[in-house]
């Protein structure tokens, strides 16, 4: 009695473990090409011949045989059976291999292309360094004329301010010595006049005295005859 129960078991964990791997996608198994038939034996009509490498989708198991789905020359769809053994969950091998060394090359590709472009990015660099040095310069250099102009501009604001003093001061002067040109020619001709009353004076009081000492000579005269 007990032998039926495991029987049954075992039926139906071989079958748990075989569904499990429907509609997975599987390949044919390396350094193989296999036999794609119309049915589950070797009786039944070849499909095709599936080569190494070439991914299938397994549909169904039964026994030895699974039913596959399989795309064909011209993106052809087609469904078929291929013995269980020669199918594997893996690529194979050597597409693995193939696949890596594509890879490599991508990645050989990849680093030649990161590498030219560091090279252009410190090449950018320095050129932004010097470019960053000389705009220091320039700036340095335009601080100091700035700076000088400043100070330039204070020395200038002084001269003007000095400058328009001494126009004030000058026009001032000028007008002093208009006003002691004018007293001058007042007290100059003043003067004239003064001296001009005095000789006038003078002039009057001689003629006066030798009227006076005229007479005097003249009575002296009378007395001597």
């Amino acid at each position: 009695m007990a032998k039926p129960i495991v029987r049954a078991s075992l039926f139906f964990l071989v079958l748990f473990i075989t569904s499990t791997g429907l509609c997975a996608t599987q390949y044919v198994t390396d350094t193989f090409k296999i036999v794609l038939r119309s049915g589950p034996s070797t009786e039944n009509r070849i499909i095709s011949l599936l080569p190494s490498g070439k991914p299938v989708e397994v549909v169904e198991t039964q026994g030895d045989w699974s039913k596959v789905k399989v795309v064909l020359k011209g993106d052809k769809v087609v469904e078929g059976w291929v013995l269980s053994r020669y199918l594997i969950q893996r690529p194979p091998w050597k597409t693995q291999a193939m696949s890596l060394k594509e890879e490599n090359a991508n990645i050989k590709e990849e680093l030649t292309s990161v590498k030219k472009r560091l090279g252009e990015a410190l090449k950018r660099q320095k050129e932004l360094e010097t470019l960053l040095q000389q705009t220091r310069s320039a700036y340095a250099k335009l601080k100091k004329d700035y700076e000088s102009l400043r100070k330039g501009s204070k020395e200038y604001l002084s001269l003007k301010k000095n400058y328009q003093d001494l126009l004030s001061e000058a026009e001032a002067n000028r007008v002093e010595v208009q006003r002691l040109t004018a007293e001058n020619k007042r007290l100059r001709s003043s003067e004239r006049n003064k001296w001009f009353a005095i000789g006038a004076g003078v002039l009057l009081c001689g003629l006066l005295i030798g009227i006076i000492m005229g007479r005097q000579q003249k009575k002296r005269r009378s007395y001597l005859y």
